[in-house]
């Protein structure tokens, strides 16, 4: 598990606000729910089926205070992994709530257009780096924004036997999101946990027989995920 913190500090002059806040940022994935469990079988849209892998890329994220002060992350990304926790170092005047959060799924195109030898030279311990499983296609076509792999029923019998693989990229395809929230910031560890829903994420989708999109091969069924990103993400 990557654990990381956010510290936060405020100045003596601005007694309203947490001097010795930190934010730690979690990662759920549920299913109509329920919370994700690798290889269960699950029915969504009538159809059954199960996970292997889910993930998406967090970036250009910014916590909106009620003291109308800003968070800023933009110069960091976050890699979503179930029942993990990450961080980012944040600066001065933190409020007491945090009313809204803004993200993109997705990684910008200036590094979306990295060259091969930028990709490869990166740290281990950077989340933009060679991933396992890959989230990152090649040099030239780019990052995977968002990857969810796994199997699903397509006889009828109840048994999985088809694997299915959902695999979200493209500049055209980087979403912006901004969801409101009444999150309590408090002196000492507070939390953000992003969830992902896949039930609400497949909506409108025929598992059984759209087994598969890697953006280009099936763009409809790409877009068509990414607009049910609004609805299939939450803050808590």
């Amino acid at each position: 598990m990557l654990l990381i913190m956010v510290a936060i500090s405020c100045g003596e002059d601005e007694p309203d606000d947490n001097p010795n806040a930190s934010i730690q940022f979690n990662f759920a994935f549920e299913v109509d729910g329920e919370a994700l469990d690798y290889g269960q079988a699950y029915l969504i849209n009538d159809d059954v089926v199960s996970f292997d892998v889910a993930q998406y890329y967090i970036g250009e994220l910014s916590l909106t205070m009620d003291n109308g002060s800003t968070l800023n992350f933009d110069d960091q990304y976050l890699l979503a992994v179930p029942n993990t926790s990450a961080r980012a170092d944040a600066g001065e005047n933190v409020g007491k709530t945090i009313t809204k959060v803004d993200f993109n799924v997705g990684v910008s195109p200036e590094e979306n257009s990295q060259s091969e030898m930028d990709f490869t030279e990166r740290e281990e311990t950077d989340v933009l780096a060679a991933q396992d499983p890959s989230m990152h296609w090649n040099w030239n076509t780019g990052y995977k924004f968002l990857r969810v792999d796994g199997d699903v029923d397509t006889d009828g019998d109840g048994v999985v036997d088809t694997g299915i693989a959902y695999h979200i990229g493209s500049d055209a395809l980087l979403q912006a999101l901004s969801v409101d929230s009444n999150i309590k910031i408090d002196q000492g560890d507070n939390s953000i946990t992003f969830v992902l829903d896949l039930a609400d994420f497949f909506a409108n989708v025929d598992l059984s027989s759209e087994i598969d999109t890697h953006t280009g091969n099936v763009p409809e069924l790409a877009q068509r995920l990414v607009n049910n990103y609004s609805t299939s993400i939450s803050i808590e």
